[in-house]
């Protein structure tokens, strides 16, 4: 069998390897440049599976052409209700994916906390939540800090499946 992946080493890449290595399957990757050319291969039925983000697969979930069979994540979506995590089903990984705003290292700290005190207020904003919700997204706001700290933990975790699934270092 074979997966879609969207560039080597990018964390839905590293999702499915850390899903092979739990599972003990073997799936070989097919390269393609992007979610646009893996939706068409995957629905046409060119690569067995893929893990993509979900504001791009609801489309194609929505109108029958792809079937979400697990989320990624710790939770089931509750854009998705209906379709189990992956650790329910008996395989142990988590992995959900998250955007964050990064500033030059040199930014004074009140310019950060502007920043992240204004974004939090937008992200709760009844129509934002509504919008950033229908495509499966969860928002959350944290202080940079907070951040950090979530994108350390993740660098690691990704480094440590780097290693296990043996990918090649990418120039």
């Amino acid at each position: 069998m074979n997966y879609g992946s969207t560039g080597a080493g990018n964390p839905l890449h590293l999702t499915m390897e850390m899903v092979k290595i739990a599972a003990g399957i073997d799936l070989q990757a097919v390269p393609y440049r992007g979610d646009a050319p893996l939706h068409a291969a995957l629905t046409a039925g060119d690569v067995d599976v893929a893990v993509v983000p979900m504001a791009t697969a609801r489309p194609h979930i929505d109108g029958g052409r792809v079937r979400a069979l697990a989320i990624t994540g710790g939770k089931r979506s509750p854009a998705l209700p209906e379709v189990p995590t992956l650790t329910e089903q008996g395989v142990a990984v988590e992995s959900a994916s998250w955007q964050g705003f990064f500033v030059s290292a040199n930014t004074p700290r009140d310019v950060m906390l502007t920043i992240q005190r204004e974004t939090k207020k937008v992200l709760v904003m009844p129509d934002v939540l509504e919008r950033i919700k229908a495509f499966g997204a969860e928002p959350i706001g944290s202080t940079p800090e907070e951040f950090a700290a979530k994108f350390n933990a993740d660098l690691a975790r990704f480094a440590r499946i780097v290693e296990d699934a043996k990918i090649p270092k990418q120039d």
